[in-house]
């Protein structure tokens, strides 16, 4: 596996971060390590992850080296955005899911009156008296309006 000179420091940065996802940070790993002529059982071994899972790893990379090559020489500039996107995770193949957030959100907020509960200690009618936007990691923001 060969990387050209600009794509390495943003490879061993990318190793070594502790901003970026873990899986970003195994990634970039499992492209270094190849780079230095590790084997797949070696960097599966040492990273803990499968020797299979490791060689889709490489083979991902080597499928868009054609084309970091060209962006080194093209625009320098989105090279680490664009090996950030080489390293996220492909899309899941199956039905894609069938309730938008806003959905969920409502569904969320209707058994929520349901219960009388909101989030543990909360208590609904406090929290619907209130025009405050309540955040809920997995689901997006929303504001929270009276209900007639």
């Amino acid at each position: 596996m060969w990387i050209p000179e600009r794509l390495q420091p943003i490879l061993i940065e990318l190793s070594k971060s502790r901003t970026e996802s873990p899986l970003v940070v195994q990634r970039a790993t499992i492209v270094w390590r190849a780079y230095v002529g590790q084997l797949n059982e070696q960097i599966a071994k040492e990273i803990d992850l499968g020797a299979h899972q490791v060689g889709v790893w490489r083979r991902r990379w080597q499928t868009t080296w054609e084309e970091l090559t060209a962006l080194e020489c093209r625009e320098p500039r989105r090279l680490r955005e664009v090996i950030l996107e080489v390293f996220r995770d492909a899309p899941r193949s199956g039905c894609p899911g069938t309730f938008t957030a806003e959905q969920v959100t409502q569904d969320l907020v209707l058994n929520t009156c349901h219960s009388g509960k909101f989030a543990g200690d909360f208590n609904v009618d406090s929290i619907f008296e209130s025009n405050d936007t309540y955040d809920f990691r997995a689901i997006g923001s929303f504001e929270v309006r009276h209900l007639s």
